[in-house]
Parts: structure tokens; C-alpha cells; sequence
């Protein structure tokens, strides 16, 4: 049953094309690391970077918000919420599924972004080695560390009515992370921020200034609630 309501999620969110999003987000950061390839000199590390920067502090947020967004449209659009929650399936799987599949296909587009550095050394044919280990940490820490922002997304489509409303809150809320981020004692209580800051364990010159550990942690754990908060509430949402 499970496996059934996940291929049945991936199939309306292909029919959506959103997931033609996945790709914005690593094709920005190829521009930019193949820009700075382009003057050699700088190092893999300088340059991812730099590929990260704009793409965690706006894109990957918004994103992340847009594909959670999706999850929801088509029982919103089509009024089906109600054939949809009679079904023989427990409110909390159709949930839970709703949040893997925006997990999931956030953990694609990192995984593009990596792909992304792989191409540009392919093309530029540099023979300095990637450095794989540091460069899949970071990514990996900043797909955690979005946990909040899916869950918490997901939790405001399940019961909002019009689906772009979420998203226009989650482009708000993401506008200010350039201001915030920087500021120690407010960027732990913005979760916009955790996925950019998470991401800095690749930059060592910050790690004086930030603790990429301590928001990722942040990330798993305000995630874990508002998945756990959003399971129960959705798990009682009415049939109307």
C-alpha cells in the first residue's frame, strides 16, 4: 500500500512538470562554478563556494517551498481531498509520502549540483581531483537541514486551501536570509538560514564564525517535530 500511494504522488507531481524544477537550482550553480573555472584560478573548494552562495541563501529555500507546494495541488485543484482521505489508507501514509517525495527530490537536485562540479571538470579538463568527501558533506548537510522548511511547508498546504498562498509566505520568509544569515544570535532561530549556514562546513575560513554541525542538528530536530505535528494534525483534517 505504501509503495502504491508513493508512485501515485510521483506520478501527479510528474504530471505537474514542477519537477522541472530540480534542475534550476544545479544549472545556476554550473553557470557560476564554470564562470570561475573559466579564470583558473581558483580552487574546487573556492569554487564551490561560490556556486553555493546565492543558491542556499534563495533558491534552494524557495525551492524546496514551490516542490512541497505541488505536493498538495492537485487534491486542492481538483477538490479531491475528500475522495482522497475515504480511501482504505491512514491519513498519516498519504502525509508521511507527501513529505518523502519533497525530501527526496531535494536530495535530487543536491545531487545535481554535484554533478554539476563533476561536468565542469570534465569540460574544463582539470586535473586537480574533486574533493568528493567535502563537497558530498555539504550537500548532504544542506538537504538535512531543509527538513524544517518541507515540513513545515507541507504542514501549511495540507490545510491551505489555495496552494500558491505557501509559497508566497515561503518567498517571503526567504528574502531576509541574506540579513539574517550573518548574525549568529537571530540566524539560529531562522530556519531559512539553516540550509546556506549547514553548507559552510565546506568553507573553512568560517569555521570560527559558524557551526554548520549545530544547524543541521537545529534542521533534524525542528523537522522531526513539525513532521510529527503535521502527521497528527493532517491525521485529523475533516472530510469535506
Amino acid at each position: 500500500m505504501l509503495i502504491r500511494v508513493f508512485k501515485s504522488e510521483a506520478y501527479k507531481l510528474l504530471k505537474s512538470k514542477v519537477w522541472y524544477l530540480i534542475f534550476i537550482g544545479p544549472l545556476f550553480c554550473f553557470l557560476i562554478g564554470n564562470y570561475y573555472a573559466n579564470l583558473g584560478d581558483y580552487s574546487w573548494m573556492d569554487i564551490f563556494s561560490r556556486m553555493i552562495g546565492l543558491y542556499g541563501i534563495y533558491l534552494l529555500p524557495l525551492l524546496t517551498g514551490i516542490i512541497t507546494a505541488f505536493t498538495c495541488r492537485y487534491e486542492h485543484d481538483q477538490k479531491n481531498w475528500k475522495l482522497y482521505l475515504t480511501m482504505p489508507i491512514r491519513k498519516s501514509v498519504i502525509y508521511l509520502v507527501k513529505f518523502t517525495l519533497s525530501f527526496s527530490l531535494t536530495a535530487v537536485t543536491q545531487g545535481f549540483i554535484f554533478f554539476s562540479l563533476f561536468l565542469i571538470k570534465v569540460i574544463h579538463e582539470i586535473s586537480e581531483p574533486l574533493p568528493y568527501s567535502e563537497i558530498l558533506t555539504s550537500l548532504g548537510y544542506g538537504w538535512l537541514a531543509s527538513a524544517p522548511l518541507i515540513a513545515l511547508m507541507l504542514l501549511i498546504s495540507a490545510h491551505w486551501k489555495n496552494y500558491t498562498a505557501p509559497i508566497l509566505i515561503n518567498a517571503v520568509l526567504t528574502i531576509p536570509n541574506l540579513l539574517i544569515a550573518p548574525i549568529p544570535s537571530i540566524a539560529p532561530l531562522y530556519p531559512w538560514a539553516y540550509p546556506l549556514l549547514s553548507m559552510t562546513i565546506s568553507d573553512k575560513s568560517l569555521i570560527d564564525t559558524v557551526n554548520p554541525h549545530m544547524y543541521l542538528v537545529l534542521g533534524l530536530i525542528i523537522g522531526m517535530i513539525l513532521v510529527i505535528i503535521g502527521t497528527l494534525t493532517f491525521s485529523r483534517k475533516q472530510v469535506n
